[in-house]
């Protein structure tokens, strides 16, 4: 049985890399999203990398996923992080977005397509 998200459910997320020479210390490929908080101010950034390597979980696209579903379900994670506005801008370049419910990434541009190739290898 599949679940039918409400329509009022956000599916929308920004995809991130961190900026060249950035220590985030979020794994190296890992899938990187984020949401506007809930206070209107910051970015709530949640990410996947399967450390454990995971069966279900070996292409980027897997990644994404898999984190939208646990942003969208709020499922208790350590993989989430609250940034101010200024420092997702400091430590991230925004590549794109993904929509959950079409399972499509969208890159922002040639240039972000780039950024997104040299996080992933």
């Amino acid at each position: 049985m599949k679940t039918r998200l409400a329509p009022e459910v956000v599916t929308r997320f920004a995809v991130y890399v961190p900026l060249s020479g950035v220590e985030t210390g979020i794994s190296k490929a890992s899938a990187i999203v984020g949401r506007p908080h809930s206070t209107g101010r910051g970015v709530v950034i949640g990410y996947q990398g399967n450390l454990y390597s995971t069966s279900n979980m070996h292409q980027f696209e897997e990644n994404l996923f898999n984190v939208v579903g646990r942003e969208i379900g709020h499922t208790p994670t350590e993989a989430r992080r609250y940034y101010p506005d200024e420092q997702v801008e400091a430590q991230f370049a925004l590549v794109g977005h993904y929509e959950y419910r079409t399972k499509v990434f969208t890159p922002k541009d040639a240039a972000a397509q780039v950024a997104l190739t040299r996080w992933l290898r």
